[in-house]
């Protein structure tokens, strides 16, 4: 079993370093060949790690001793442990490993550099699996850091303006949230004489304990896109490939934060009822800010990406309230949210690959032409939206419960209300994509195929699945974690203290109600349309009197204008511009911190001018010769 446990990194590692060897050459036949090679390689690798997980899931508690690092006068066992926790997120991080690659086949055809998509995937995932298996605080560091080096790998695959801007940002938000984190590993080292996890716990009683633990929070919460560390994840949307936003911020990058911020919270950490608080603060925050961002997005992928943001909040508001059907549901959540979401992108990503197009005032009327993704992806806004009986309600209303149980009704209320925005922000995306009539120029638009399909349909399904059987994953959880619900979980329903949720129930009302209405439609009850000329009330030259004939275009009527006036709203009219501008963005306080403090400096020393390049030559060469003297 240790040799499978090693499998789980070193196989995607070294799958991954042949995809980036295996170079584009010239010659079409010869780059089809390879890219071909490629994608077998990182389809097998995925396929294997996700058996590995199931296998490492059903035997856990695998320890592996890499052995004693040793520096200076610290030193630490580096250790590998297969907690079931831990093979519960293996699972998770290959099924989105492989759905992101038979995606990627379609997706990626034809596209340049595939070596390193297919190559940093596969790193990607060896990365993730180390830091779930990691049990100390070196190894997962290490992991930690790779994963934020080949996400910017990854985004920086993009091809269009913002592709430079989002890799950037992403390396500099993630990369200097673990930058502190990576200092606070080193006090933790001196500190303890350990990195080893299972002999840290830190009481969070003094200023420097407070620091380690929120230093370890910030890198969480930045790689899982809560407020105020998320202004990275809306710049992808505009620069990444959207399979990449599948795979990485919409899922991957979910595991990893909220993973790491469970860990610290509590098991490395004993935090006070303030830090709570303030987490919850922070959870209720990100779930109404970013909502209401999404609402007013006119790109698919950008709105996506801020509902992205916005889902983090319930993971961090369910885990900061302590309770154990909180941090149950926030973990749920966590699971659930990254199936729907990578549905969500998948589903994004084949509309963009047919159609050419995420912009929503330029989409409409494709639910005639891809039914099948249609299913998908209203299954998948239900799900994020919390509409039983699909798996995003039961995570939710587990937060909901948890938020009682603590005496905390304000924030009850607050993620109900974001419940409600995010299921009106999907009416304007499903109306925008799905329903209306269709662009003149997308009327020969043809469905997607298989591999563009079949992921986001497949997760959909997991959707309903764990809706209608909640209690599978709900148990799973609560016996990974060690946490005791008081309460009954049954596979088909769920109790606690007196609240009672059986979706099976609820699902045959709603077939119910869909029979029922069908048959009013079918029996020619239903109001049906009226076709007539359109009256303006006016005469136009070359028409009849008060007739017009309109075009298409002219009576099309996109999403885009829901929710516009919320931008009116006293509050909103006030920070939005001041949003746009980036004045809530800490990577434009960082970006012009950086100017002064090292560009400019250096613009300056750099002026073009010999007589200050030989001055700087030889005051360096003073110094050097100053240490060799002394």
């Amino acid at each position: 079993m240790e040799r499978l446990l090693l499998q789980s990194i070193w196989i995607p590692a070294v799958g991954g370093i042949i995809c980036l060897i295996l170079v584009r050459v010239r010659g079409a036949i010869a780059e089809t060949f390879l890219d071909t090679i490629r994608k077998i390689i990182s389809l097998v690798v995925t396929v294997y790690s996700l058996y590995l997980g199931i296998i490492l899931f059903r035997n856990p508690d695998i320890v592996v001793n890499l052995g004693i690092l040793d520096l200076g006068p610290l030193s630490t066992n580096i250790l590998l442990i297969a907690k079931p926790f831990s093979g519960l997120m293996l699972i998770f991080a290959g099924l989105f490993a492989l759905m992101n690659i038979i995606f990627s086949w379609p997706f990626r055809a034809k596209s340049t550099h595939n070596n390193w998509y297919y190559g940093l995937s596969l790193l990607t995932l060896s990365a993730a699996n180390a830091v779930f298996l990691a049990a100390d605080l070196f190894t997962l560091t290490v992991a930690w850091e790779l994963s934020t080096l080949f996400l910017f790998g990854l985004i920086a695959l993009g091809d269009n303006k913002d592709t430079q801007l989002a890799a950037g940002k992403t390396f500099v938000i993630l990369g200097l949230s673990e930058a502190v984190m990576l200092i606070s590993v080193l006090y933790i080292w001196v500190y303890n004489g350990t990195l080893v996890m299972s002999s840290i716990y830190i009481p969070v009683n003094s200023t420097l304990s407070t620091f380690l633990y929120f230093s370890f929070a910030a890198a969480a919460i930045a790689k899982a896109g809560a407020l105020p560390l998320h202004s990275w994840i809306p710049t992808c949307a505009k620069g990444a490939p959207t399979s990449i936003m599948a795979y990485l911020p919409a899922s991957l990058d979910k595991l990893l934060g909220i993973f790491l911020f469970y860990i610290i919270t509590w098991q490395l950490f004993g935090i006070t009822a303030g830090i709570k608080l303030t987490f919850m603060i922070i959870g209720a925050a990100t779930i109404i800010i970013a909502v209401v961002m999404a609402m007013l997005q006119h790109n698919l992928k950008v709105l996506l990406a801020y509902h992205a943001i916005s889902q983090v909040g319930y993971m961090i508001l369910g885990i900061a309230t302590g309770h154990p059907i909180g941090i149950i549901g926030g973990l749920f959540h966590m699971l659930n949210h990254a199936v729907y979401k990578s549905s969500l992108f998948f589903a994004a990503g084949a509309v963009e690959k047919s159609t050419g197009v995420v912009e929503l005032d330029k989409l409409g009327g494709l639910g005639k032409k891809m039914p099948v993704l249609f299913f998908a992806n209203i299954v998948a806004a239900f799900a994020i939206s919390g509409v039983p009986p699909f798996n995003g309600f039961v995570s939710k209303w587990m937060v909901y419960q948890a938020c009682v149980e603590i005496n905390q009704p304000i924030f009850f209320i607050i993620a109900i209300f974001g419940s409600v925005l995010t299921l009106a922000s999907f009416i304007k995306l499903i109306h925008s994509v799905y329903m209306g009539s269709t662009p003149d120029n997308l009327r020969n638009v043809k469905a997607p195929g298989f591999g563009l399909t079949f992921p986001p349909l497949l997760l959909s399904i997991i959707c309903i699945i764990f809706g209608l059987a909640p209690g599978l994953p709900v148990s799973r959880i609560a016996q990974v974690t060690g946490l005791t619900i008081s309460g009954t979980v049954n596979t088909f329903w769920i109790s606690f203290k007196g609240s009672l949720w059986q979706p099976m129930i609820a699902f045959g009302f709603i077939v119910l109600g869909v029979i029922i209405t069908y048959i009013y439609y079918a029996s020619g009850k239903a109001l049906k349309a009226r076709r007539d000329r359109s009256f303006i009330g006016g005469i136009k030259p070359g028409t009849i009197a008060g007739y017009h004939k309109f075009t298409n275009e002219a009576i099309r009527v996109p999403g885009t204008g829901f929710y516009e006036n919320i931008k009116e709203l006293p509050v909103l009219k006030t920070i939005l511009p001041d949003a746009e501008k980036g004045a809530f963005d800490p990577y434009s306080y960082i970006n012009k911190i950086g100017y002064f403090i090292l560009v400019k400096p250096l613009k300056l020393l750099h002026n073009g001018i010999l007589s200050a390049y030989l001055s700087w030559a030889i005051l360096g060469l003073v110094i050097i010769l100053i240490v060799l003297v002394k």
